[in-house]
């Protein structure tokens, strides 16, 4: 490339950057010249308006903060892969126990009670756990051959 052309790419780089300030500073200028005019026509005092102002602009910015921090949180939460620490027998066991799922899932009405199976239980609670799997709303880990025997547990 020659330096001419070199030159009129950093001109005109340049040039587009320095625009685009002078547009800023014109239209903040512009602004505030016209919140001076607006505030001097309903006769009020603009220190006693950033005073008013300011406690609004602060909760603003306290809250962009704490919705930024719960963000990252979140993506941090979701990013960690969570840890093998319960037998799926014993987790079925604890849920079968848990009375807030009882209470959802026992049946009470005695004319199809009679059409259930006596462990009508544990197959709502197979079926649901199958549902969830299915959904990716439930990770499991396991064996990929069970022949071998315990091991590593992979992500089914």
């Amino acid at each position: 490339m020659s330096t001419k052309l070199i030159l009129i790419a950093v001109a005109t780089i340049i040039g587009g950057v320095l625009g685009t300030i002078v547009r800023e500073a014109y239209w903040t200028v512009a602004t505030e010249a016209a919140l001076d005019e607006f505030f001097t026509y309903m006769h009020w005092e603009r220190s006693k308006m950033i005073l008013a102002a300011t406690p609004y602009f602060v909760m603003l910015g306290l809250c962009y903060l704490l919705a930024a921090i719960s963000y990252r949180l979140g993506e941090a939460e979701k990013s960690k892969e969570p840890v093998i620490d319960i037998d799926p027998r014993v987790a079925f066991k604890n849920i079968l126990n848990d009375k807030r799922w009882l209470r959802k899932h026992t049946e009470t009405n005695p004319e199809k009670l009679q059409h259930l199976v006596s462990n009508y239980l544990c197959v709502r609670l197979d079926r649901e756990i199958h549902n969830l799997l299915a959904q990716g709303k439930l990770v499991a880990w396991g064996e990929k051959n069970l022949e071998i025997g315990t091991g590593q547990g992979y992500r089914i």
